[in-house]
């Protein structure tokens, strides 16, 4: 992964439109402190009047005809089904501030002839650790001359290690996200959500300058609500979360895994 993070950089100095493209590793967070009033914020139910909806678990099309790329695309989708079919109740929920915060980006989208299509937002803590396995196993088994330590970084990069780092999906502040044009039709971003792989990152230099505006554009709209981006991820967001504290230079942060 390009333009990491490390200790040693004062990030506190980079303006946003450049720290966009960093990475900030996992460890750089493991110091804050968590705010537990704040921890203590209602979840509320979303609403699908008010905001697209389209969960993963309901996506059929195959993006790539690479089948082991394909099976881990379609991971999250498998592993979902089979929570819902043990939690039939599981909804759509996020904590008060950043639903609100959802509302606010979408309404803006809606006025420039787009708006925004969610496709995860809680992960229960069991799928996370479904996810993170497997997609160690693969990034294993596709980088075989890598040491493993190696292997783990390219891994942690598209998905939290829930046994070491408090993941994002598993706290009701982190959604996934794409962007639609008003007909439905999909903005152009090349790689789908979940693709495993260097070219899902606002680095990368293998898409089209028409892909890299449109994944911008997103990401900028989104951090002009105080949201924090993931480079790695160009559908990731989150608010209130350790790397949105770290983005934002702020000393604490909100939110706790929540078991469903």
């Amino acid at each position: 992964m390009k333009n990491i993070i490390n200790y040693d950089v004062d990030f506190s100095k980079i303006p946003n439109n450049i720290k966009k493209f960093f990475y900030i590793h996992n460890d750089i967070y493991t110091d804050l402190k968590i705010n537990t009033e704040k921890n203590k914020e209602k979840l509320v139910k979303l609403d699908p009047k008010k905001i697209k909806i389209k969960e993963f678990w309901h996506d059929d099309i195959i993006l790539t005809w690479d089948w082991e790329i394909d099976e881990i695309i379609n991971l999250e989708n498998i592993e979902m089904q089979k929570f819902l079919n043990k939690n039939p109740n599981f909804w759509i929920f996020l904590r008060e501030s950043v639903a609100e915060k959802i509302y606010e980006v979408d309404k803006f989208f809606r006025s420039k002839w787009f708006y925004l299509v969610l496709k995860i937002w809680y992960r229960p803590l069991e799928v996370q650790k479904k996810l993170f396995e497997k997609i160690y196993n693969f990034m294993k088994l596709k980088n075989k001359s890598l040491p493993e330590n190696q292997v783990y970084e390219k891994t942690i990069e598209f998905i939290s290690d829930p046994n070491k780092y408090i993941s994002p999906h598993t706290t009701w502040w982190a959604v996934d996200l794409d962007l639609f044009h008003e007909d439905w039709r999909y903005v152009d971003m090349w790689s789908p959500i979940n693709f495993p792989w260097e070219i899902s990152h606002l680095t990368t230099d293998k898409i089209t300058d028409e892909q890299k505006r449109n994944r911008e554009f997103l990401t900028d709209t989104m951090l002009s609500f105080c949201f924090s981006n993931l480079a790695s991820e160009w559908w990731h967001f989150a608010y209130w979360d350790p790397y949105w504290a770290k983005f934002y230079w702020k000393k604490e942060y909100f939110y706790w895994p929540v078991n469903f």
